[in-house]
């Protein structure tokens, strides 16, 4: 090949001189302020929006996960509300739609959902609490785990997440670290208010926003008027790691007195059961109308046909749910957890005894001055007929093993109900 023609650079003096603007920036610069992140090691797991409200985590915070897990109404928020108040610290969830402050009030969908780590754990878990502290060493994760939605406002319940999951084992196993994330349009506005008007609070003053809160109370609630439910996006979040959670806390409750309260809680949305039918009337109503909109499902097509087994069972899909719930709730924990099982009811009857032992499990302790606060308030429906009743515990027993069901489920009925399945007088706190 013959050489082509060969570019000369010109002289340095003459480049500058001949172009102002590379002269310029050959000129030395002052060195000016650095926008270098800081090193992974050493960036803080809280946002720098809310750093002024309470006392943040250390750099190096790694601490250990407690799964405090039950189906919806069995007392896995009840133990977050305890634990908080109790210890001034702030617990975790899987569902950062839902938080709530020191007074224990409840917040859904109004509020941006922060990771525990937004590096270590950028889907979750979340924290649960605005206002407590965020180190503690030892942190209660709430979770549903799988198979548990309904169509509730505000929350898209596909066919995969109310039966798919609740269906096989290791879907559910997978959702039990699943969960929600929500982050409201208004988020820079939300920031800005919140930085400027939430109090700084130390561990040590914790108590103190008991009497002087009520400026913040009512700034959170202008921003909940603000940030109304479905203003933001309520997202599913991916799967997070498993390698932390060694221990879990099963809630469990009387099933009947859990689809009652599902069904309060959804006749507060709907205003033709809330105004006429919310009675013994109106959960019969709601039954029929959920075992017929969810029948048709391959899942239930083993027992829909089966009127010697459902026939006089109310909520029956419900209850074939909250079976296969426990049923695989058993054959995880039984497989290399440690766990403890709290019953709803331990709340009211020994309520120190109760609280001790989780506080045990966990490694967790009270500060001075602090009690137990938890208080029953809604009242007790018993609307269920004992003859609803039998068959309704027949119907749990046909589909959940006994060696499962004897000792989580065998205080809600008499003595021997696996045998003679009789329920009288035992069910309705």
């Amino acid at each position: 090949k013959t050489p082509g023609p060969t570019r000369t650079r010109p002289p340095r003096e003459m480049w500058e001189r001949d172009n102002f603007r590379l002269a310029r920036t050959a000129m030395p610069k002052t060195p000016g302020p650095t926008n270098a992140k800081p090193p992974r090691e050493i960036r803080t797991a809280v946002p720098k929006a809310m750093s002024s409200s309470f006392r943040m985590a250390p750099p190096d915070y790694d601490p250990e996960l407690i799964w405090v897990m039950g189906y919806p109404y069995t007392g896995p928020g009840v133990t977050l509300k305890i634990i908080e108040f109790g210890t001034n610290k702030s617990m975790a969830t899987n569902y950062g739609d839902h938080l709530e402050d020191y007074d224990g009030e409840e917040y859904v969908a109004q509020h941006e959902a922060f990771p525990i780590d937004p590096i270590k754990y950028p889907n979750g878990p979340f924290w649960h609490n605005m206002d407590q502290d965020r180190d503690s060493p030892v942190l209660l994760v709430k979770t549903h785990c799988g198979g548990t939605c309904m169509h509730e406002e505000g929350v898209n319940c596909t066919a995969a997440e109310y039966i798919g999951e609740v269906s096989d084992y290791h879907t559910w196993r997978e959702a039990c670290r699943v969960g929600r994330g929500f982050k409201p349009k208004i988020t820079s506005t939300y920031r800005r208010l919140q930085e400027k008007t939430t109090p700084a609070i130390e561990s040590s003053e914790a108590d103190e926003l008991a009497e002087n809160g009520s400026r913040r109370r009512l700034v959170l609630k202008t921003l909940q008027k603000r940030t109304p439910a479905k203003a933001g996006t309520r997202q599913r979040t991916a799967p997070y790691p498993i390698t932390k959670v060694k221990k879990a806390i099963l809630n469990v409750r009387n099933p009947f007195v859990i689809i009652a309260s599902r069904f309060r809680h959804y006749g507060k949305f709907d205003e033709y059961y809330r105004d006429r039918y919310f009675n013994a009337a109106g959960l019969k109503m709601w039954c029929e109308k959920i075992d017929e909109q969810h029948k048709v499902l391959p899942e239930f097509e083993s027992h829909r046909d089966k009127t010697n087994l459902i026939g006089n069972v109310p909520c029956w899909t419900e209850l074939f749910r909250l079976a296969n719930w426990y049923k695989f709730a058993c054959r995880m924990l039984n497989k290399g957890f440690e766990y403890e099982v709290v019953h709803f009811e331990d709340y009211t009857r020994a309520p120190e005894a109760t609280v001790d032992r989780i506080l045990k499990f966990a490694g967790l302790k009270f500060v001075q001055g602090k009690w137990i606060r938890f208080g029953q308030y809604s009242p007790v429906y018993k609307w269920f007929t004992e003859d609803q009743l039998i068959s309704m515990a027949r119907y749990m027993e046909a589909i959940m093993k006994p060696e499962c069901v004897e000792p989580l489920f065998r205080q809600y009925f008499a003595d021997g109900w696996i045998n003679d399945m009789s329920v009288t007088n035992n069910w309705g706190h």
